[in-house]
C-alpha cells in the first residue's frame, strides 16, 4: 500500500481561503510600513518625539502643578524672602480662607 504525501500548506494556499490569508498578511505589512513612515517623519517627531512640543507643554504644566498645587503653567516666580508664592497669593487673591478678626 502506497502512502501519499499530502502537503497541507500547498493545498491551503491554492484555495480561496489561502488567497485571503496572503492578502491579509500583505495588508498588515503595508499598514506597518505606512505607520513607520509616519512615525519616523520629521513633523511627527517634532510634535510627538522625545523632545516634542506636546511633551514639553505637558512637562511645563505638570511641573507648575506639582510646585504650586494648582493647575496652570508658566514661569515660577518664587521669592521666598518676600513670602509671595503662587501657591498662596496670585494677583492679590488667595485661594485660602481665614478669619477676619484676630483671635482673642
Amino acid at each position: 500500500m502506497a502512502i501519499q504525501k499530502h502537503n497541507v500548506l500547498k493545498t491551503f494556499t491554492r484555495t480561496s481561503d489561502g488567497q485571503s490569508l496572503v492578502e491579509y498578511i500583505m495588508l498588515l505589512a503595508m499598514l506597518g510600513v505606512i505607520s513607520l513612515a509616519v512615525i519616523k517623519s520629521a513633523p511627527f517627531q517634532k510634535f510627538m518625539g522625545e523632545d516634542g512640543e506636546l511633551f514639553a507643554k505637558y512637562r511645563a504644566f505638570m511641573e507648575y502643578s506639582y510646585r504650586h498645587g494648582l493647575g496652570g503653567s508658566g514661569p515660577s516666580n518664587i521669592n521666598l524672602n518676600t513670602g509671595k508664592h503662587d501657591t498662596f497669593m496670585k494677583n492679590n487673591q488667595t485661594r485660602f480662607f481665614g478669619n477676619d478678626e484676630a483671635y482673642p
